[in-house]
């Protein structure tokens, strides 16, 4: 008949044995929680990648809107460039600038 088998409820770990590291984990301490496993990250840390997310999509929308913005500016100058020339040749070929035009129905002035 072959010597009875250790069951878990009866088997101890002498106590000079420190805890190791098993398949199951990282050895337990008394009284301190195991590291959590590198691959998942806690509630903070997701919480944080989330708001760097954000951060990076609002500052990738602002670099947009500056980029756009700046090519409307530069429409703008080319459209005050033209209208420069236009008047520099108009003054040009008439020796004076012409009237402005007046507004139609705007306020009345006393005569």
């Amino acid at each position: 008949m072959p010597p009875p088998q250790p069951s878990m409820s009866t088997f101890s770990i002498p106590a000079s044995m420190p805890p190791q590291a098993n398949a199951f984990g990282p050895a337990v301490i008394s009284g301190q929680p195991p590291p959590p496993p590198p691959h998942t990250h806690s509630y903070h840390s997701i919480n944080q990648l989330e708001n760097k997310l954000i951060v990076q999509v609002r500052f990738s929308n602002l670099l947009q809107h500056i980029k756009n913005t700046k090519q409307e500016l530069e429409l703008l100058n080319l459209i005050v460039l033209d209208v420069g020339r236009e008047l520099t040749r108009m003054e040009e070929a008439y020796g004076c600038l012409p009237e402005p035009r007046q507004q139609q129905g705007g306020p009345k002035t006393a005569q």
